[in-house]
């Protein structure tokens, strides 16, 4: 998602080249472009994907084959494990909807998501437009919007990295979150005083956009590390992405035009709902780190229904 958010504004700038051929307008060859290399790569999904472990052949070829013979192999294996419990091959029921649902320790992570993430539907809108405003052409704004989303790119993978290497999923969440909060403080601050510098107003966009969504897939990791079963894990997904789309369409109406060009007040609704959803993941490292601590008490003769979260 955030590499196609990279790619988009480079491949935007190269249609827009067209406009005006064939007596068509720049953003109706985006459109028509864009579409048909979705078309194209959906069908080519649908000829070449491999169809299961069982039958990895795609529907093109039943001789065509993308796994080795020891891959095949190891996934057959995988699939008829004797290891893999009854619950785990079980399907997802109604009731373990409920649980997943009633779960109230799994809400912060939710909340906080809506609450951030909202933040980064306008940047994707509106950053092109507010680049150009600055003083750049559209081809030009649409190109260098590009830089944001690969340095963004960049700080999810190193935020990944150091959540693996910690295996402190939370405390890396709070961290990039509160990056992410200090980018727009200096932001709010700064930009009025260099609106005149169209350079200083890219340059101070692109922080933003660079460190907009480096707590996002950490986030959905800390989630799913403190799931039960499989069936927990898909549902509590499910609910986190509904969350999720719930703050990006809330978010679109974060941007007004009577606040253009610095969206001053834009900017600082912002900071009050990233620093929002840094208070509500902080809720939910103390409500995981007081459980942990209540099990350490707690004699290993009553621990056989309990168990422990990953910080």
């Amino acid at each position: 998602m955030f590499g196609g958010y990279a790619l988009s504004p480079i491949l935007c700038s190269a249609i827009l080249l067209l406009a005006g051929k064939r007596n068509i307008a720049g953003w109706r060859w985006i459109f028509l472009l864009e579409g048909l290399l979705t078309i194209i790569v959906g069908l080519l999904m649908f000829l070449f994907l491999p169809g299961s472990p069982m039958h990895p052949y795609p529907l093109l070829s039943k001789k065509l084959s993308f796994f080795s013979d020891r891959e095949m192999f190891i996934l057959k294996n995988r699939l008829t494990s004797e290891e893999r419990t009854d619950e785990q091959l079980h399907p997802i029921t109604k009731q373990h909807i409920k649980e997943a649902v009633l779960q109230w320790r799994r809400y912060p992570h939710l909340f906080a998501t809506a609450t951030v993430f909202a933040t980064w539907s306008p940047l994707t809108t509106y950053t092109p437009t507010i680049i150009q405003s600055a003083g750049f052409t559209r081809i030009q704004a649409n190109a260098l919007t590009a830089v944001g989303g690969f340095l963004a790119v960049l700080v999810v993978f190193l935020f990944g990295v150091l959540s693996d290497k910690t295996n402190a999923r939370g405390l890396t969440v709070l961290v990039a979150t509160l990056l992410y909060g200090i980018t727009l403080i200096i932001l709010h601050e700064i930009l009025p005083r260099v609106n005149s510098d169209r350079w200083k107003v890219f340059g101070l966009w692109t922080l933003v956009n660079a460190f907009a969504v480096g707590y996002h897939p950490v986030q959905n990791t800390w989630l799913q590390l403190n799931c039960r079963s499989p069936q927990e894990r898909s549902i509590s997904i499910a609910l986190w992405v509904m969350f999720a789309m719930i703050g990006l369409m809330a978010g679109s109406q974060l941007f007004r035009a009577d606040d253009s060009p610095t969206y001053n007040k834009a900017s600082l609704a912002m900071i009050c709902m990233v620093f929002c959803g840094f208070l509500i993941s902080t809720v939910q490292f103390l409500i995981y780190y007081i459980h942990n601590r209540k099990l350490e008490r707690q004699l290993p003769e009553n621990l056989s229904d309990s168990y422990s979260f990953f910080l």
